[in-house]
């Protein structure tokens, strides 16, 4: 009998194990699932987008102004990521952009193509068959337009999502299997709570469900917790990724539509020196937008858990020594006094990662000075309290309104009395997701008038 029994109980455990592994993968290949539609759909309405101008431009100008467009298309996307064709009813080309890199795609049925609207479909790339790409085609008076986009982006995107799976496969069977044997000699009552809501997770893809805790404290309910905590952190990897690419789309547009211009200047003129100055503008421009990109993917990164961070003993010192290199020459010019107090304590040491760490005390720093007046004094110092160490940066700017201190550190938020610096609003928010990753806070005081105070709070060795 106890030989059955503890059969029994194997069996059980194998079947909890089981069932654990299949709610993580339905949960992921829901995930997987509504992200993969997402980028198509993202896709799809750019070329729709593409088709209503493509349209527009060939009311105004027939097909000079189809050429004109194709022209200024492939300015701003280049050859390789982007084809447009015209053929006339016979199938020959009569406009194109270089198809070097892409070779002949196939069209639709021509019944297919009857006042039906754009039709949208996936194919391989020919030239670069390792290569998916999106291609429309539709009527344009008696012409057949094509266009076809590469989704490399997306391909690759999806494949990084297709690794964190397999990585987090493997650790739940690793955690499953002995978890499933503990839970074997208890009620199966919360392993079945588990179940509905995973399966109405899949159901549904409502990832705010939650597995009801028994307040037990045993072994099922400590599972009922990674679980939870797994769907929270799932639902939160998301929504940052929904919230990163509504930014990069709402706030991108302004950059590109500035490199845009500036390259149509340089077209304009055969002036040599005016051409390598606009080169120049772009690249610059074109940097900025590149660290754009990087510090909201640090954000995401950040906020979602999985930043890389290279921690090590970082002395206090050091980092106020840097700080002072490289704002004292800003300060003095703007007529600014930089007092910084160094810790008593020259043994004072972080286990952090410096590179990010000296990006936030720069990101705060350099706020501090942007709003303070010629004349006035930016004061830096530090101090410690239980395993914890503070650094604070105190300005004697404007200040800011109580209410609106917790929205200072959202991407690209900036207070009305902001807008006329430079920046782009992102720095305070880049400040906070490197502090935070790093188990550290950051803490405001501030009123209107009297100045703002940031301290970054984070643990000792």
């Amino acid at each position: 009998m106890r030989r059955l029994r503890k059969s029994f109980a194997f069996k059980l455990a194998f079947v909890y194990s089981v069932v654990f592994t299949l709610a993580f993968a339905v949960i992921f290949a829901a995930i997987y699932y509504m992200l993969e539609q997402a980028l198509s759909q993202y896709t799809k309405k750019d070329l729709l987008d593409d088709s209503v101008e493509i349209m527009s431009a060939y009311r105004k100008g027939k097909i000079k102004a189809l050429q004109g467009y194709i022209s200024n298309e492939m300015e701003g996307d280049g050859p390789a990521n982007k084809l447009i064709r015209v053929l006339d009813p016979d199938g020959h080309v009569v406009l194109s952009s270089d198809s070097a890199l892409w070779g002949n795609l196939p069209l639709p049925k021509e019944s297919d193509l009857d006042s039906n609207g754009p039709i949208v479909w996936s194919l391989r790339i020919p030239e670069r068959p390792e290569l998916k790409a999106r291609a429309m085609a539709f009527l344009v008076g008696k012409y057949v337009v094509q266009e076809a986009v590469p989704v490399e982006w997306d391909s690759r995107l999806l494949a990084r999502l297709r690794e964190a799976f397999g990585v987090g496969l493997l650790l739940t069977v690793l955690v499953a299997i002995p978890s499933g044997w503990f839970m074997a000699r208890r009620s199966s009552a919360q392993i079945r709570g588990i179940d509905r809501v995973a399966r109405s997770i899949a159901g549904s893809a409502d990832l705010s469900r939650r597995v009801p805790l028994r307040g037990t404290d045993d072994e099922l309910d400590h599972l009922a917790k990674t679980f939870n905590l797994m769907v929270e952190r799932l639902e939160r990897f998301l929504r940052e990724l929904h919230d990163m690419m509504d930014n990069t789309a709402h706030d991108f547009k302004t950059p590109l539509t500035r490199i845009r211009a500036m390259a149509e200047t340089g077209l304009g003129t055969t002036n040599h020196e005016e051409i390598q100055g606009t080169l120049v503008q772009i690249m610059d421009e074109c940097d900025r937008f590149l660290f754009l990109l990087d510090a909201i993917m640090d954000i995401s990164q950040a906020r979602t858990g999985i930043l890389s961070l290279e921690k090590k003993e970082v002395p206090v010192r050091d980092l106020l020594v840097g700080i002072l290199s490289l704002y004292s020459g800003v300060a003095e010019e703007r007529g600014i006094r930089l007092n910084v107090a160094y810790p008593r304590d020259d043994e004072l040491v972080l286990f952090a990662d410096k590179k990010r760490l000296s990006q936030a005390l720069s990101n705060i720093v350099d706020n501090a000075l942007k709003y303070t007046s010629s004349g006035d004094t930016v004061a830096i110092w530090t101090r410690t309290e239980a395993g914890f160490a503070e650094i604070c940066i105190a300005d004697s700017g404007p200040g800011i309104p109580q209410e609106k201190i917790p929205r200072i550190f959202e991407r690209f938020y900036r207070l009305d009395t902001s807008r006329s610096t430079p920046g782009r609003g992102i720095g305070l928010s880049l400040a906070k997701a490197y502090v935070e990753a790093q188990g550290g806070t950051i803490a405001v005081k501030s009123e209107p008038g009297s100045g703002s105070t940031f301290c970054i709070r984070l643990p000792t060795q």
